[in-house]
């Protein structure tokens, strides 16, 4: 299964990094367009400051002075009269922090030097009497102080950003749902369609397809309904008429032909009802092995049917239910010989991938389904060569199982076998 990633994390996500890469562009800029010779009178001011601190510690320098300035300033001192001395270590006095001078390879020669190292100014002087070493730590004052309000403005505004994603696009949430319903077969559902950006405009859009459709939907049922009394009228008159008729063979055959066109219109009406989802079903939870026994018990008298059924309680239509088991029995019927004639029916429970299932099969012992016809069996109206059906019945079954959340299947090793999936109370629609 496909791990889900939030929107709304992307979208933070890329607001972060661009700010981030915006502020680290604006730095390159200015970094790169500042003239070297900007940066040349800096460190001459930096050198003249620090020539006024070598001043005010006097000829010699005097401890207490460098003392002072370390406790009040934060700049700290070493001294040696050595003239040319490279790192503080025979000192008059010293009062640096760590070995910062040896860490950096331009004070490995002599020379006046004057660099930055892990946030902290260190220069060296060299002075007729003696080498000046001045080390300040701008973290020590500043950095570490201003740290912890940085985080919390950080966190403010993440915070503010994410929540403001999650009000800009939470109909996105509704629109989900709105796809759902639609899916589900309830053409009647609407969105609130009050904002004025481009995902109220969406909603709108929705809320008018779903009436356009929901309109032809209803158009297309009443006409069925129509024509389906209006063929239903001359059939009934057709049929009374042959019951003043003399029984003969000719009889006989037009009293088949008119049961045949009453059952083929019965299944396309059926199977136009089945579309409309939603509004279809009149589920109850209730014992499945009692829905399964009412319908076998229509056909026991003249055929052998074995049954297994464990008890079960499942939420499904006992009507609808019913003539779905009901077609698959007879589908059995009219592709087995009546001689020997063996018809399975059994119930049980079962965990697949997406959980608890009602597991409800229905096998017989003719000649199966040839493999290149097994893809098309559940499709409206198609007919094997050998069969005397109209092609709706399995269509039937199969939107009838759907409109339950379950599945159809045909055994893909005992081809006369067809396996039906019922969610159990606890079980996600497949």
């Amino acid at each position: 299964m496909r791990r889900h990633r939030s929107i709304f994390i992307k979208l933070l996500g890329v607001f972060l990094v661009t700010g981030i890469l915006l502020n680290m562009a604006t730095f390159g800029f200015f970094r790169i367009a500042r003239p070297d010779r900007e940066e040349i009178k800096v460190r001459h001011a930096v050198e003249y400051l620090l020539e006024s601190l070598v001043l005010r510690l006097g000829e010699p320098p005097r401890q207490e002075e460098a003392q002072k300035i370390a406790k009040s300033h934060g700049i700290r001192i070493a001294f040696t009269t050595q003239t040319r001395a490279l790192y503080p270590i025979s000192t008059a006095f010293n009062m640096i922090s760590g070995n910062p001078f040896q860490d950096e390879e331009e004070f490995n020669e002599p020379g006046n030097r004057m660099e930055w190292h892990r946030g902290e100014l260190i220069a060296r002087l060299h002075r007729a009497n003696g080498t000046y070493w001045i080390q300040y730590s701008f973290s020590e004052h500043d950095s570490a102080v201003a740290i912890f309000p940085l985080l919390l403005i950080l966190s403010v505004i993440v915070a503010g950003g994410f929540f403001m994603l999650r009000w800009v696009l939470s109909p996105i949430g509704a629109m989900m749902k709105a796809v759902k319903e639609t899916s589900d077969g309830n053409f009647a559902y609407r969105m609130d369609s009050h904002r004025r950006d481009e995902f109220g405009k969406l909603a709108s859009m929705y809320n008018t397809m779903q009436s356009r459709v929901q309109e032809m939907m209803e158009a297309r049922r009443q006409l069925l309904l129509d024509v389906s009394h209006e063929i239903r009228t001359p059939l009934t008159r057709m049929k009374l008429s042959l019951e003043f008729m003399e029984r003969n063979r000719y009889s006989r055959h037009m009293a088949e032909e008119i049961s045949l066109m009453n059952a083929m219109l019965t299944e396309v009406l059926e199977n136009e009802r089945m579309n409309s989802l939603h509004e279809s079903l009149q589920k109850t939870s209730m014992d499945l092995a009692g829905t399964i026994e009412e319908v076998v018990a229509r056909f026991t008298i003249s055929q052998q049917i074995e049954v297994s059924l464990e008890r079960v309680s499942v939420a499904h239509d006992p009507v609808r239910m019913g003539l779905a088991l009901q077609n698959l029995i007879e589908n059995s019927i009219r592709h087995t010989d009546a001689e020997g004639r063996i018809i399975n029916v059994t119930l049980s429970t079962g965990r697949v991938e997406l959980g608890d299932f009602a597991i409800l099969s229905v096998e017989d012992n003719g000649p199966g389904i040839a493999q290149e016809q097994r893809e098309r069996i559940f499709e409206p109206f198609y007919r094997r060569p050998e069969s005397s059906g109209f092609g709706l019945g399995l269509s039937l079954v199969a939107r009838i199982v759907e409109a339950h959340g379950g599945s159809i299947q045909l055994d893909p090793e005992r081809s006369s076998r067809f396996v039906i999936l019922l969610p159990l109370q606890s079980t996600k629609s497949l």
